[in-house]
């Protein structure tokens, strides 16, 4: 897997076969996914609507919140990491796979939800059925506009054959069925 430092350096590259890709790719990657799950996730909501994504900017990847003195107090936390952050619509999005059925991980997850939420952070878990559903994906991205003050707005002609494809290409990069 790339990084971005790694993907800045392809891209500089001259006659190899597809920098101009990278160059693409670069300008809409987050750093710091931790799980492939997350980085689909990140790029379905991250990437412009020209390319299938929800065009959602202001996000960062597992991303520290330090708590306020209410929050640490209603979670006994100090912080939370998110697994995307969206400061200007004050959500977080948490992928829960299997390990977040876990007692220990489930009693965490708490945890930190009440140290957000006291802090006026909502919290939207996803999971590996929504990250196969364009509606739910898109019903998230409205929440997250409507939370950052602004109209979700889609007018890139055939947005659903880019969405779908967008999904597609990362869950083939991963190893993952196309829906």
């Amino acid at each position: 897997m790339l990084s971005l430092k790694h993907l800045k350096l392809y891209t500089k590259a001259t006659g190899i076969s597809g920098t101009r890709q990278c160059r693409k790719a670069l300008g809409i990657a987050l750093e710091n996914a931790r799980s492939p799950m997350e980085s689909i996730a990140a790029a379905m909501f991250h990437a412009p609507h020209a390319y299938g994504g929800f065009n959602v900017r202001d996000m960062h990847l597992n991303c520290r919140v330090d708590f306020s003195q209410n929050a640490r107090a209603a979670s006994s936390m100090p912080y939370a990491v998110c697994d995307a952050y969206i400061p200007t619509a004050r959500i977080a999005l948490e992928y829960n796979g299997g390990y977040h059925d876990q007692h220990g991980a489930r009693i965490h997850d708490e945890k930190r939800n009440a140290g957000l939420a006291a802090m006026d952070i909502q919290v939207v878990a996803l999971n590996s059925e929504q990250l196969k559903n364009i509606e739910a994906l898109e019903a998230i991205a409205r929440l997250i506009y409507r939370r950052s003050g602004k109209r979700y707005q889609n007018r890139t002609k055939g947005s659903a054959v880019k969405q779908i494809e967008l999904l597609n290409g990362l869950r083939t990069f991963y190893g993952l069925k196309p829906i």
